[in-house]
């Protein structure tokens, strides 16, 4: 049934072939492989045996003799047709016991002049010799374990078997199939159906037509574990004809995956036998997957015949009938088959109820008298449409000319209406694949592999749970339809409490139909985004204003979907009901704010209005505020903000706020979901709200990205003013669909008195770059810290922020970063496959510009001081004034160009230690540290002279270069990042303060473009080397850089 099985019979076929033609063919020998048969004949029944043989000779040999034997005493003998060289050939023998009890028997040839007698004798079979009134048919033979007729290694699985009359031994009615497991483990109330049909063909290689089967079978099975047998009494025999051999379907229905070692015993025939597949999803038996793995082996299996009749004999099938519980609204029919089941034609004259009856009717009657050859058989109908709900028992007489039979119908009736509430159900009291009685479902699809059933997969309480599954069917119907409620009871004032769960793009629409076996009449009321996790769901159906009382759960289309719902509750709408809605707010705090808010929307899902309740926000365990409520009208929904301070020294916090209400009737809905909030130590500033979401500032889906915009200084001097030292950034990720863990960025910022990019990229040399390392994206919402190496001071003016990531590993462009619509013309992106030059970007095209700005916040603190005046004067190397240069002060906003006299000031400048940047086209950059003192004026003389080389703050792709360590502090491990300007080795050495080598790690066959090393902390000798301030140098293409690193406890 499964693929390595097939495959193995392909290897073993193969392989005997081979060893056969590797032998010499000029040997006389012929060779016995197995014998096969029927394992429980009967005493004075003719039993067949099959004996096959090999000619391994070179010729064609025929009359070779074979006998069985139990010991060295002979039951029975043959001989063969002709036999033609390597052609595997069935001889078969008949043996007639006399006695009952149990034999060991084998075959052997019996041939003058055989070479090789070591392969004349088979292997031995036990068979238990049945009295001569039981009709036991048991084929078996070589005994192999497999997973046939049913898979227990697979969710669901299907197969079609042809059995010859000749290896049943017996034709009639078969009531009974035995099989023969070998389980670790016992597994209880097992579903398995079974089909019967018979045919004249003798090899069975595609499925078989499914309106030809009869179902013979379906409900649970007890499989024991160990070696055993397992017997299946069918809920309707099944006539074998003489002379037709026996097809059976077997079908594993929807079930769990218990593993390989879950077999059954089987053995190999010559011919292909059957088709068979296993599956992971639910599969239709009416409409096999696919065309099924060929099979040249069989189960052991038993088939027990009912005895033989004389004369005229009437016999149905079943032989009683038992509905069972039937619901009220419904009603059932089910089919009685009347056989003649005797040696000669009988006469049916009559079919009724022995007293009329009211709840059971007969249907599809011939008009009588009926005549029916021996094992001819006629159906009728059989309909229980139960009035109450009591035990009800009836009996069908037929007669013919010279029978009577009598059959017995019970029932039960199922009043399914729900006349007082609340009603709850777990799904979890019924057969996997099944539905509670008093439920139902409407399927209507054209894939075999959607469907509607109860589950163990995945579910909110053990061990069952309703699954909603669509394979690739857009237009597929999918309803489940709750108990009707009664007509006393107003579905509008009823509502929904359940768990739902959800894959891939769909919903859930919750209305109510009129007649459950109409999809036509489901009226939507809403629907329900599912969620990828467990969520308790409450519904009010109080818009509702129909005549139906069938609530259903409709499945809101979209191909390849799942939706799973449990602990399904249908209440009266209660008259004191609040709910926590949702917890909003920002996701990033600072603690050096003393009111940061967070809001909780509330909505009254009563009947009454209400206003004496609280509500409380948790940080944590610890109640952080508690606000009263605000009035609430029934159906009223209102936010209430609740005002805190979030505490130092905490980097993330779950907040949580609650409805404290003392008459509410259901406190399920009073606590929000969890708000994972984000702490910061510095003062923050919040650049717009987002509305959209876009791949910027980095777009994780090519190798090379360029970003740049223009943040207007009226942007950050909103509620106070972005003003001190920026340390960092925040981007907010969106949905992330995959964790990044290291992804490699440069950051830039400086300043600009350009309102907008109209006229071209700033290149990366007008700006500082701020970081340079790697970034980690997780695979759900979240916001992304970008830490400066070196923070940036700003003071005031238009801010120029430039991200570029080089060459990497490109992911996939759905990860996308939260953004805001600003000017069109204030933010360039260029995205590539080559190599994209910060410091050179190419002039901007109408697709470079960009309206999407991602949504950023600032992380900054004040810089004290008086500020000071600095005074500038440059000029060349001949000692004339350089106009219209650019000065600035590294890292930081201040930024000034020199007048016609090479002179320019900047007249506010906070104390401290500055780098000092001037340059202008054509000359060599300068730079210098100057310090500036409070209140104070320094003078600063500058000489340009000569054309530099590549600006220090370039990232130049192609160029040789040392990127640094990340993490940087440690604790574990860092890794040492560089680019190379040509292909090929590179290493890192690591010293010690005392310029002791600590480690040497080399990279051979580097890429061009971006490498990296790691180093794990240890030394040469494996060991932990201690914390402190290490040094490493880097030596590739002829370039020799070093840098330092910091490794923590």
């Amino acid at each position: 049934m499964r693929r390595i099985c097939l495959l193995l019979l392909i290897c073993l076929a193969i392989g005997s072939i081979m060893a056969v033609e590797a032998e010499d063919r000029s040997i006389y020998d012929v060779s016995l492989e197995y014998i096969r048969g029927n394992l429980t004949p009967s005493v004075g029944r003719n039993s067949y045996y099959y004996i096959t043989v090999i000619n391994n000779y070179n010729s064609t040999l025929g009359g070779i003799g074979v006998e069985l034997l139990c010991g060295e005493t002979q039951l029975c003998g043959g001989y063969s047709d002709n036999l033609y060289p390597g052609t595997p050939q069935d001889i078969i023998l008949i043996w007639t016991p006399q006695n009952t009890g149990v034999y060991e028997v084998h075959a052997r040839i019996t041939m003058n002049g055989d070479l090789n007698q070591d392969n004349n004798v088979s292997q031995t079979i036990t068979l238990s010799v049945q009295p001569n009134e039981v009709k036991l048919g048991t084929i078996g033979g070589n005994t192999i374990l497999g997973s046939l007729p049913l898979d227990f290694g697979a969710r669901t699985s299907i197969c079609d078997l042809l059995y010859r009359q000749a290896e049943l031994n017996y034709s009639g009615l078969i009531t009974q199939i035995t099989l023969y497991n070998n389980f670790p483990q016992a597994l209880d109330d097992q579903p398995v159906r079974f089909w019967m049909d018979i045919t004249t063909a003798w090899t069975l290689s595609d499925w078989y037509p499914y309106d030809e089967l009869t179902e013979v079978f379906n409900g649970t099975v007890d499989f024991p574990s160990g070696a055993s047998m397992v017997t299946i009494t069918l809920q309707q025999p099944f006539y074998l004809n003489p002379g037709c051999n026996l097809v059976l379907r077997s079908y594993r229905a929807w079930g769990l995956d218990y593993g390989d070692s879950y077999t059954f015993k089987g053995f190999e025939v010559p011919q292909i036998r059957g088709v068979g597949e296993s599956y992971q999803h639910m599969v239709d038996p009416s409409n096999p997957e696919g065309y099924g793995h060929i099979l040249a082996r069989l189960p052991q299996t038993g088939f027990l015949f009912a005895p033989d009749g004389d004369g005229n004999q009437i016999s149905t099938s079943p032989q009683a009938v038992d509905f069972g519980e039937v619901r009220m609204d419904f009603g059932q029919t089910k089919t009685l088959r009347i056989i003649n089941t005797g040696s000669s034609t009988l006469s049916l004259t009559g079919i009724g109820f022995e007293m009329p009856v009211n709840d059971f009717s007969l249907g599809q009657l011939p008009p009588l008298p009926v005549s029916l050859a021996p094992l001819e058989g006629m159906n009728v109908e059989i309909s229980f449409f139960p009035q109450s709900e009591a035990q009800q028992y009836a009996q069908i007489c037929i007669t013919a000319d010279t029978d009577t039979c009598r059959v017995n119908i019970s029932g039960r009736g199922l009043d399914p209406y729900l006349y007082s509430l609340p009603y709850e159900e777990d799904f979890d009291s019924v057969m996997i694949g099944d539905l509670p009685l008093d439920w139902s479902k409407i399927v209507q699809t054209t894939n075999a592999n959607t469907c509607l059933v109860t589950d163990g997969h995945d579910v909110h309480s053990p061990p069952l749970a309703v699954l909603m599954d669509n394979a690739y069917d857009n237009n597929a119907v999918l309803i489940l339809v709750a108990p009707p409620v009664a007509e006393s009871i107003p579905i509008n004032q009823l509502r929904l409490v359940f768990w739902l769960k959800g894959w891939y793009d769909c919903s859930l629409i919750i209305g109510v139909m009129e007649d459950p076996f109409d999809p036509a009449s489901f009226v939507g009321i809403g629907s329900i985004e599912r969620g990828y996790s467990w969520s308790q769901e409450l519904f009010p159906l109080e818009a509702y204003t129909g005549a139906g009382h069938y609530i259903a759960f409709k499945y809101g289309g979209g191909s390849y979907a799942e939706l799973i719902l449990d602990d399904i509750r249908i209440e009266q709408i209660p008259a004191a009901d609040l709910e926590a809605k949702s917890l909003s707010g920002e996701m990033l705090v600072s603690s050096m704010e003393l009111n940061e808010c967070h809001s909780l929307s509330v909505k009254n899902i009563g009947t009454q209005a209400q206003s004496a309740y609280t509500v409380r926000l948790f940080a944590g365990d610890q109640m952080v505020c508690e606000v009263p409520g605000v009035p609430l009208a029934p159906g009223q929904e209102e936010t209430i903000p609740m005002y805190w301070t979030p505490p130092a020294g905490v980097e993330e916090l779950d907040l949580s706020a609650v409805v404290a209400f003392p008459d509410d009737a259901f406190t399920d809905n009073n606590i929000s979901d969890p708000f994972t909030v984000h702490i910061d130590s510095d003062q923050l500033y919040y650049l717009g709200e987002s509305s959209g979401h876009y791949p910027i500032p980095f777009d994780t889906g090519y190798d090379y990205s360029l970003w740049e915009t223009i943040i207007p200084a009226s942007e950050l001097e909103d509620n106070g003013g972005l003003q001190g030292l920026i340390e960092r950034i925040w981007l907010y990720a969106y949905q992330q669909t995959q964790t990044i863990q290291e992804f490699y960025i440069y950051l830039w910022l400086g300043s600009t008195d350009r309102e907008d990019l109209a006229e071209g990229w700033i290149p990366s040399g007008e700006l500082d770059r701020v970081f340079n390392g790697y970034v980690s994206m997780m695979d759900y919402s979240f916001p992304l810290p970008i830490d400066f190496q070196t923070p940036f001071t700003y003071t005031g003016g238009n801010i120029v922020m430039m991200i570029y990531h080089p060459l990497w590993l490109a992911f996939t462009t759905s990860n996308h970063f939260e953004t805001r619509t600003g000017d069109f013309l204030r933010s360039l992106y260029l995205r590539s496959q080559s190599t994209i030059s910060p410091a050179n970007p190419p002039l901007p095209d109408d697709t470079q510009f960009n309206g999407n700005i991602p949504r950023l916040i600032f992380a900054h603190q004040e810089r004290d001081g008086i500020p000071g005046r600095l005074h500038l004067q440059v000029n060349d190397s001949g000692g004339m004034p350089v106009d219209a240069a650019t000065a600035r002060l590294r890292f930081s906003s201040y930024r000034t160009e020199t007048d016609a006299q090479g002179q320019a000031e900047l007249t506010s400048v906070l104390p401290g230690t500055w780098e000092l940047k001037v340059s202008k086209e054509g000359y060599s950059a300068h730079i210098e540290e100057i310090v500036i003192e409070e209140n104070s004026d320094t003078y600063v003389s500058v000489l340009l002279s000569g054309s530099s080389a590549n600006d220090p703050d370039n990232p130049e792709p192609g160029a040789t270069r040392l990127l640094g360590a990340s993490p940087n502090p440690f604790r574990s491990s860092t890794t040492i990042c560089f680019e190379l300007k040509e292909p090929g080795s590179a290493q890192i050495e690591i010293f010690n303060l005392r310029g002791q080598q600590v480690k040497r790690l080399v990279a051979e066959s580097q890429l061009q473009g971006l490498n990296e090393i790691s180093w794990d902390g240890r030394d040469a000798s494996g060991r932990s080397t201690a914390p402190g301030i290490y040094l490493y140098k880097f030596q590739g293409d002829g370039v020799s850089l070093s840098g330092k690193m910091l490794r923590l406890n």
